[in-house]
């Protein structure tokens, strides 16, 4: 897990007024020591038919988005410490985010960004983000509006651990104060073989990153229950969550896109989801 720099910029997805979501990833900018980039994506259909028409939709669908920029730079004032930049795309939102996620240190949504039509299409963009993201992506649910954070919960599939998914935890913890609960769950059928050796490869990871971040208070758990009932449950008392996104074939009781899937509709805290490392 590389530390985010000035050369890769907080990437913050708005769909309109979102004071909240623009002021969270604005602490996260400053939090990070990164350049916060706002990017509003509009989907623009002409209507087939009258030539003049279609033109003068398309320009009052620009005008009404450049709109939403205007407010979201009218709204950031005086709340970042770094550089900002401004960009309106159009083609789907969904796309965007992902082509954005390419050169993020991170990428922030809300949890339901997602406008009126996309909702009757059943396109969950915060979800999609998230699973098709290729840096971490920070959903925060509505009403969330500083990265306060005391506790993280780090979901892990320790037969399959996405060792960026632990960096990114022990990073924000080490720039929080947060305490770190590593976890991991297992079939309750589990044999105690398999039991013991869970528990000392958890250990053993943790191990490794308190190294890294000695500052960082930790602790590993093993729950047995189902991985998406068990951590859903867990969630409640933190104030992020964090899950890998493994690129690997599945090995043990994680199915890390059903896992992650399941926290970004059941958490009601953030949810931070980190895909497996790229090359810079």
């Amino acid at each position: 897990m590389k530390e985010p720099t000035a050369r890769r910029p907080v990437v913050v997805g708005i769909s309109g007024d979102q004071p909240e979501l623009l002021t969270y990833a604005a602490e996260m900018a400053n939090m990070l020591e990164a350049p916060l980039r706002v990017v509003h994506a509009e989907s623009i259909t002409m209507p087939s038919g009258d030539p003049y028409l279609g033109q003068e939709m398309g320009r009052l669908l620009h005008e009404a988005a450049q709109l939403v920029l205007n407010h979201a730079r009218d709204r950031l004032a005086g709340h970042t410490a770094g550089d900002v930049e401004y960009e309106l795309r159009t083609e789907p939102v969904v796309f965007a985010i992902e082509t954005e996620s390419k050169d993020a240190a991170l990428v922030v949504v809300g949890a339901d960004d997602v406008s009126s039509v996309e909702r009757v299409a059943g396109i969950d963009v915060a979800r999609r983000a998230a699973l098709h993201g290729h840096s971490p992506v920070v959903v925060v649910p509505a009403g969330v509006s500083h990265p306060v954070v005391t506790e993280i919960l780090v979901a892990l599939d320790v037969h399959n651990v996405v060792e960026e998914a632990l960096g990114f935890a022990f990073q924000i913890a080490d720039h929080t104060g947060a305490r770190l609960r590593a976890v991991t769950v297992l079939a309750p059928t589990v044999e105690a073989e398999e039991l013991a050796w869970c528990k000392g490869r958890l250990k053993g990871h943790l191990a490794h990153w308190h190294r890294v971040f000695p500052r960082v208070e930790c602790r590993a758990e093993v729950i047995l229950g189902d991985p998406g009932d068990e951590l859903a449950r867990e969630a409640g008392e933190a104030q992020m969550v964090v899950v890998g996104h493994p690129n690997q074939p599945h090995r043990g009781p994680f199915f890390g896109k059903r896992v992650a899937s399941s926290l970004l509709r059941a958490a009601p805290s953030v949810v931070a989801v980190v895909p497996v490392g790229r090359e810079d």
